[in-house]
């Protein structure tokens, strides 16, 4: 593992006089690795113009030393708006393991991808910090496309149509209403 290890050693050595002598001895063995990690959308509930829902990005330590005090930023783009805090403290991974943040977006533009620029802050075992810049796609689909790929659910035909008998109801009780009023004999 990437860390300072104690290693006991024994040293023996012959002077030119031909005495030998022996010493036990403690060494210090630095061992480091730079830190590995992968970075993905793990899931989200934006797929498509005016969709509003949580992106889950992961942090996924792929190295075989620990990754510490990893924060992520996510950074403002034109084609989103964040309501969630951009910052997002994830905290130590091991090795072999992960951590995720969550960003609640709402997407104002219609493309085929939008970009997620994320800045990654972590320190190493031996606390050397690093900065590391990460662009990740999310892609969008049209309302149509959406619902054909079940990724969103469409809108049943029958609600509209029961919600359109339904205004068209209140429209002409309230005009026969007030027709009934103006043409009633009682005094105003």
């Amino acid at each position: 593992t990437a860390k300072l290890h104690k290693i006991l050693a024994r040293i023996t050595y012959v002077n030119n006089l031909g005495n030998t002598f022996a010493r036990n001895s403690t060494l210090g063995i630095a061992v480091k690795s730079e830190p590995e990690y992968s970075v993905n959308i793990d899931q989200s509930e934006v797929f498509s113009k005016k969709d509003q829902g949580k992106v889950v990005v992961s942090f996924y330590n792929t190295g075989t030393s620990d990754i510490n005090f990893v924060t992520l930023e996510l950074a403002e783009n034109n084609d989103f708006e964040i309501f969630s805090p951009k910052n997002v403290y994830l905290g130590n991974i091991e090795s072999d393991d992960f951590e995720s943040a969550d960003y609640n977006i709402y997407v104002k533009e219609v493309k085929k991808e939008i970009e997620l620029k994320l800045i990654a802050k972590f320190k190493d075992n031996y606390n050397k910090e690093y900065v590391k810049q990460i662009s990740l796609q999310l892609k969008l689909y049209t309302e149509k496309d959406a619902i054909k790929y079940n990724l969103k659910k469409a809108e049943s035909k029958a609600s509209q149509i029961i919600f359109g008998m339904i205004g068209i109801l209140l429209v002409a009780f309230w005009v026969f209403m007030m027709v009934d009023c103006y043409n009633s004999k009682l005094s105003k």
